[in-house]
């Protein structure tokens, strides 16, 4: 009797220590009861993260690793790009996290795996959590089994195991009567995967998932967000090139049609150009105009045109192109600098196009320069010819007065003059293009 009383009086002494023994968290997931086995939480908040807790039971004296991607296929041109933060492991083991993937090395023993995803949550209005509970591992699992939980009662879920390409129903998925998603499957090899897809009612969840071009050929050529700006950008170049095509040809006619009476001959304009500047092209008038020109002056100053002119029987062909040429380097005619520049311009849309192909992706950046580019050179062949400029001395050429202009201006303006040597020059060219004279287009 006497030693009760003791050991009633220890029993009682020891009773608030032994109340004080540590429970275990009350968000700690249940423990594997296998070797090489997972135990999976899941649970989707408010805002559209998804927490994970992974409980790995790894035998005495292995090492098991996971490889998480983070960049996970969306269709056959796009992936989906997964966010993890607040990575946290309670055992022995190691995590190390870059933009690519989560990577998971855990010692001997149980060791519990937490962390936070951003961008599981796709769809707008009806959402949908898509995760793979168990993939990248470097060793056969003999049971992963899990749990799913969201704000509110799942409507649908699609669970699937096996390697890539050729997936198969897990052993069981199925919502009970509380909304807790359950599933679980035994014998997950090394490599293979398990792809958990749930469907919540609509408005559970805000929609989280970043959705970007797959780094292949064909999400290269996607329509993203600045190849559509790009595409609008040109929309309005085309406007603008159509409209102002629209003025100037109005505005060449309006020249061909008007005049200026009274009007001098335009300073840096030669006799022998005003047919090529008015009409379009040279003939055997404009030589004989521009022969009588240098017969006029003194030859100082001499234009490429007018040295060819000046040599022995030149070709019409190329004294038109000198007398072009000329028109254009004194800015009377546009030439085709723009039509040159348009088809640079596509060259350098093709280089693009390649080089974001095969790097960056919105490769159809490129094809938006290139397409530019041939609308530019498109645009320069339907150009008037003539220049502001060139406008303005056609309007001048048409207000000079033949009768009153010195002889190679009134020659080139139509009036052939009084001399018999010039009237047998010019018959003698002018026989070698069919033709006696020109006249200015009328006047209306």
């Amino acid at each position: 009797m006497s030693s009760a009383i003791p050991l009633a009086c220890a029993l009682l002494a020891a009773g608030p220590l032994l109340g004080t023994a540590p429970a275990p968290p009350p968000d700690a997931p249940p423990l594997p009861t296998l070797p090489r086995s997972v135990e999976v939480e899941l649970k989707v908040h408010r805002d559209g993260s998804l927490a994970v807790t992974e409980a790995v039971s790894v035998p005495a004296g292995e090492r098991m690793r996971r490889q998480v991607s983070l960049r996970l296929p969306h269709g056959d041109a796009r992936q989906r790009v997964l966010g993890v933060r607040d990575v946290r492991i309670e055992g022995s083991g190691s995590a190390e996290l870059t933009e690519e993937r989560l990577g998971i090395d855990l010692g001997g023993g149980t060791s519990i795996v937490r962390y936070t995803v951003d961008g599981a949550v796709t769809g707008g209005e009806f959402p949908r959590v898509h995760w793979r509970p168990a993939s990248g591992w470097d060793t056969d699992l003999e049971l992963v089994r899990g749990s799913f939980a969201a704000p509110r009662i799942p409507e649908a879920l699609d669970c699937a195991a096996g390697a890539p390409g050729a997936p198969r129903p897990c052993l069981a998925a199925q919502v009970d009567h509380a909304g807790l998603t359950r599933f679980s499957q035994r014998r997950v090899p090394a490599g293979e995967r398990i792809e958990l897809a749930v469907d919540l009612p609509p408005r559970t969840v805000p929609p989280n998932a970043r959705i970007e071009p797959a780094p292949t050929l064909a999400g290269a050529f996607l329509l993203t967000p600045p190849v559509a700006w790009a595409w609008a950008l040109f929309g309005v170049f085309l406007l603008v090139l159509a409209v102002s095509l629209g003025v100037l040809r109005r505005a060449d006619a309006a020249a061909r049609a008007g005049s200026v009476p009274g009007s001098a001959p335009p300073a840096e304009l030669r006799p022998g150009q005003a047919g090529v500047l008015v009409e379009g092209r040279a003939d055997a008038v404009d030589l004989a105009v521009t022969l009588l020109d240098l017969r006029e002056r003194a030859p100082e100053d001499l234009r490429g045109f007018e040295r060819l002119a000046g040599s022995a029987g030149p070709e019409l062909p190329e004294f038109g192109s000198a007398v072009r040429a000329d028109l254009v380097r004194h800015r009377y005619l546009h030439g085709s600098r723009p039509v040159r520049a348009g088809w640079r311009i596509v060259g350098y849309g093709v280089f693009l196009t390649v080089v974001l192909a095969l790097t960056t992706g919105h490769a159809q950046l490129g094809l938006v320069l290139a397409a530019a580019g041939a609308a530019l050179a498109c645009w320069g062949l339907l150009l008037p010819p003539r220049t502001r400029r060139g406008r303005a001395a056609v309007r001048a050429l048409r207000g000079i007065d033949p009768e009153r202009a010195p002889l190679p201006w009134a020659v080139a303006l139509g009036r052939p003059g009084e001399s018999v040597e010039v009237a047998q020059l010019i018959g003698r060219l002018a026989r070698s293009a069919g033709r006696r004279g020109r006249a200015l287009p009328p006047a209306s």
